[in-house]
């Protein structure tokens, strides 16, 4: 255990790899070949920017919602809100994801969760955006 603020217990870890390059080279390696349409992705910092985007379109989504005054909470990779703005989140979540991706993101349909008790699934077009 180390200390951390205000002397609270951290729990160490064992790392992965640690001090251990070529079990770690071996890994990728590894990878690469059980996954090949993803190997020329390895260590090109393609990681780096996908997260990226997924942080522009959740602030994306914030933004639009906040200049609606849609009160919102993003978790993780969710954005709670209120059950009375489903359907003006709808197209908050499509329209962040057109500003977001451009092009890109102006065709097709995104397949989201509502997590309330019923737990079902929506189908948003982006065609209508």
């Amino acid at each position: 255990m180390c200390k951390i603020y205000k002397g609270r217990s951290k729990r160490v870890t064992k790392k992965c790899f640690a001090s251990n390059k070529p079990e770690a080279l071996k890994y990728i390696e590894a990878f690469k070949f059980r996954h090949p349409q993803l190997a020329d992705s390895v260590c090109s910092g393609i990681g780096l920017k996908l997260q990226k985007l997924d942080s522009d379109y959740t602030i994306n989504v914030i933004r639009i919602a906040n200049e609606i005054k849609v009160p919102t909470l993003p978790v993780h990779d969710e954005v709670v809100f209120a059950e009375t703005q489903l359907e003006i989140m709808k197209y908050v979540i499509a329209k962040a994801f057109s500003s977001t991706f451009g092009s890109a993101g102006g065709f097709g349909s995104l397949k989201v969760t509502d997590s309330s008790l019923d737990e079902r699934s929506l189908e948003l077009s982006l065609n209508k955006v």
